[in-house]
């Protein structure tokens, strides 16, 4: 797990590690990209009025954040989620 601080954002990038789950895949694997949103359910409203859609949730992680991920068709099959920064 790695996070990077691009401008303003913090991306969260995530290596899974129980990799049978990959289905033999081999070399660096991403399982998911993660970013940090001030407010979620404002980040949702404003990716649903752009069209995006979202999976079920949001959830809450084991760290106690908010997170939701975009629906894996609308993203071409790579996970991505926003998880609500800590105030």
């Amino acid at each position: 797990m790695a996070y990077v601080k691009v401008g303003d954002s913090e991306v969260e990038l995530i290596e899974p590690a129980d990799k049978s789950q990959l289905g033999g895949q081999t070399g660096l694997i991403i399982h998911h990209v993660g970013f940090f949103v001030p407010d979620l359910e404002k980040a949702m409203a404003e990716l649903k009025a752009n069209g995006v859609k979202l999976g079920p949730g949001p959830n809450t992680n084991v760290l106690g954040l908010r997170l939701i991920y975009i629906d894996f068709e609308s993203t071409m099959g790579t996970r991505i989620h926003l998880t609500e920064a800590r105030k």
